[in-house]
């Protein structure tokens, strides 16, 4: 089982987001230059199928990055209640936050917080959803 601490948790550097961005840009890029193309030569046919086809496809890709996206944001709340929970077990166990590690990085049912090097705590969460 992997623990991880609060600092790890806290500080969890997404190297993938990173590159899901760049290559959002780049499909971008690549979409207006194949425009710029096609205003240029707008009576070459060649040039009009290039557009389309770029363009469909980068409007995929970019539509894809940003569920990724939305997905990430939603990893990152989770991530942040579990700050909290960890923050909270160490005030109430009288010990350093540093001595706490959790089996994940998100908040989810089942997780183990290990306190200190000998007590585990098993966390297990109720979901309330309120319907309006």
């Amino acid at each position: 089982m992997n623990l991880y601490s609060l600092q790890y948790i806290e500080h969890s550097f997404n190297l993938i987001t990173y590159f899901h961005s760049i290559l959002t840009a780049f499909i971008a890029l690549v979409m207006i230059i194949s425009g710029i193309f096609y205003y240029r030569n707008q009576n070459n046919p060649r040039f009009r199928s290039l557009f389309i086809l770029v363009s469909m496809i980068g409007a995929l890709i970019i539509e894809m990055q940003a569920g990724r996206l939305i997905d990430q944001q939603n990893s990152d709340s989770k991530t942040g209640e579990t700050v909290q929970l960890i923050k909270k077990v160490a005030k109430d166990h009288h010990v350093s936050t540093n001595q706490i590690y959790s089996s994940s990085t998100t908040l989810a049912d089942g997780m183990t917080l290990q306190i200190g090097k000998n007590t585990i705590l098993l966390v297990s969460m109720v979901i309330n959803l309120v319907i309006h």
